[in-house]
């Protein structure tokens, strides 16, 4: 499951500082300041044994960074550790971690060093945290949490002025590489979908609204439209599509996932049920991953009987799971809501179906 979550950074500020003996003493030191900030709705949540942790993994913490943190559980801990996304870094690191509640008051600090070598792909823990003293400390289930992030590190130069080999892999973006390379494809797919109808050959017509694309695109991201376009259908051979059961504004954004791979947490918090049904339809299980995640965040009394109602006709398991164990903990404040009143109003037979459901899973 992927996790749609909130992060900040700040931009990086640099600093010259005298000769480092314990380092190099023919070295130059310069240092990286990073400062990041992750919310995370729901660390953990409701499983069928009690208290379930889910792995989580924040954003990069820039614009062409290097850098993520990622949450961990790991038997009786919960890690917290810092992932480098980059190739091997040849330099020593201080890492500070904060984590705070939605008060901002401060539940557990770490400040690490990491020296030497650190591998691509190979996490360095920077905080460990028994999950025990977790649910003692902060409603991690219900609670807002925040993860704050500052590192300093330390990149050499020569006395020549001249920038190492490891600083300029670090921080050259033109570099050639995978990441460079993966980088590049998104950000032209980026752009291919902002200059539409640049090139395109389909046209969706969404309630009235025109929405051209491109079916290589489609075709590769989507089964459905794999079909679709594969073979001679009404849709090829006219090079129109008409959508009549989605929403123009969801539309595009399912498009934007589709050529870009990204969704925003500002649209996953207006129209994650909305696009779950989509990505349901088109068969793209990573978006519909995303928005069940982001919509198991943002449980709550009010959406409860809403969100459990959805997944009775799109399927999405970790989502009713969740939902079920939600409403067996809290039932007065469900049914407190204006929305248990309408609902026994208005479709008593499938506020009837709902209850059992409850009952039976």
């Amino acid at each position: 499951m992927e996790t749609q979550v909130i992060a900040n950074s700040a931009p990086s500020t640099k600093s010259e500082l005298p000769a480092i003996s314990s380092y190099c003493c023919q070295t130059k030191g310069v240092i990286n300041e990073i400062d990041f900030e992750w919310t995370v709705e729901r660390l953990s949540f409701f499983g069928s044994l009690g208290i379930d942790w889910e792995r989580l993994i924040s954003g990069e913490f820039s614009d062409g960074s290097i850098l993520k943190l990622d949450l961990y559980p790991s038997g009786d801990y919960l890690e917290i550790r810092l992932l480098n996304l980059s190739i091997n870094m040849k330099y020593p690191m201080a890492v500070d971690i904060t984590v705070c509640d939605e008060n901002c008051k401060t539940i557990f600090q770490n400040t690490s060093g990491i020296l030497g070598y650190t591998y691509f792909g190979n996490p360095s823990v920077v905080l460990r945290i028994t999950k025990k003293s977790l649910l003692e400390t902060w409603d991690f289930v219900n609670g807002k949490t925040t993860i704050r992030c500052k590192i300093k590190s330390l990149i050499r130069k020569q006395l020549t002025g001249k920038a190492t080999t490891a600083e300029i892999h670090l921080h050259d973006k033109t570099q050639t590489r995978d990441n460079d390379k993966q980088d590049l494809i998104l950000h032209q797919h980026e752009e291919l979908f902002e200059k539409m109808p640049f090139l395109s050959d389909v046209t969706f017509n969404v309630r009235g609204q025109k929405f051209p694309a491109h079916i290589i695109i489609l075709a590769m991201r989507s089964p459905v439209f794999a079909a679709m376009f594969q073979h001679p259908t009404k849709e090829m051979l006219s090079g129109n599509v008409e959508v009549e059961d989605v929403d123009p504004d969801v539309f595009q954004e399912v498009l934007r996932y589709l050529y870009t791979g990204l969704t925003r947490s500002t649209t996953l918090d207006v129209m994650a049920p909305e696009l779950l049904v989509v990505a349901d339809k088109y068969l793209l299980e990573e978006l519909k991953t995303r928005c069940e995640t982001h919509l198991i965040r943002k449980m709550s009394s009010k959406n409860c009987l809403d969100l459990l109602s959805l997944t009775t006709h799109h399927p999405a398991e970790h989502l009713k799971k969740y939902a079920v164990e939600y409403f067996r903990r809290y039932p007065n404040e469900v049914m407190g809501t204006d929305n248990w009143k309408k609902l026994k109003e208005e479709n008593p037979a499938l506020l009837c179906d709902l209850q059992q459901m409850v009952l039976t899973v």
